[in-house]
């Protein structure tokens, strides 16, 4: 492992952000792969009964939803991503003692990983109140951004209507995020960190506090997948020491 990654770990500055990529290795309940991109554009017009014409996933959402209403729309994500065989890959996360995860993903993997082996675990969503970072604290918390399988009244986060719905929204955790990444190391899995909500919370927060995050992207593609890259984000200034307010992604 990442040496830097070591150190940020045992200093308490380390937390993990989860995307899609991170849940190609497992199945939903009826054992198929669970879909990502174009794959659960294609299911929701099968669906729907739409023909599909290699749509991105936005507009096939928008589509299922105007067409289906939003209640069809939930049943159909919930037949893929609700009550999922998660992979040895979250059953080793859920051992790692992670105090903070913030993840894009509404299935219920990494829940179900935790569950299992009875881990503590504090499900927050977006709009919910924040609470204190601390390492010394035995339970983790779980930050579901763009919505939970298993809370579907908060509704979802898919489409770029949604995320500018949501940018006029009371997202504690989104701003929370922005603040977090200013202070501390973080691990991205399963990510290209392409979300239109979070860039706008970290400029907001940016301009709020009149601070600049700043910091240079070096991207290489992984051995796994074209969802994958390994993304380091550093501070303008090379630390002396390891510092916080780095991003490392594998």
């Amino acid at each position: 492992m990442n040496n830097f990654i070591i150190e940020s770990f045992k200093n308490g500055n380390l937390i993990l952000f989860i995307g899609a990529g991170a849940s190609v290795t497992s199945f939903s309940m009826d054992g198929s792969p669970l879909p990502v991109g174009t794959e659960l554009a294609e299911f929701l017009c099968k669906k729907a009964l739409i023909e599909y014409s290699q749509e991105n996933l936005n507009t096939v959402y928008n589509a299922v939803k105007e067409i289906q209403g939003e209640l069809n729309l939930q049943s159909y994500l919930e037949e893929k991503f609700k009550h999922c065989r998660y992979s040895d890959d979250y059953k080793k996360l859920a051992n790692l003692p992670f105090k903070r995860i913030y993840t894009l993903n509404i299935d219920d993997c990494l829940q179900g990983a935790f569950f299992a082996q009875r881990k503590h675990l504090n499900i927050k969503n977006r709009n919910d109140a924040t609470d204190e970072y601390s390492f010394e604290n035995d339970i983790t918390t779980l930050v579901k951004l763009n919505g939970d399988i298993n809370n579907p009244t908060l509704g979802f986060i898919f489409s770029p209507e949604e995320y500018a719905k949501n940018t006029i929204s009371n997202n504690n955790w989104y701003k929370e995020l922005a603040q977090d990444m200013h202070t501390y190391t973080f691990v991205f899995i399963g990510t290209k960190l392409n979300e239109p909500l979070l860039d706008y919370h970290i400029q907001k927060f940016k301009n709020d506090l009149t601070v600049s995050i700043g910091g240079n992207y070096n991207k290489t593609k992984t051995e796994n997948n074209t969802l994958n890259e390994t993304i380091l984000y550093t501070n303008p200034q090379t630390p002396s020491k390891l510092d916080p307010n780095n991003f490392i992604y594998d």
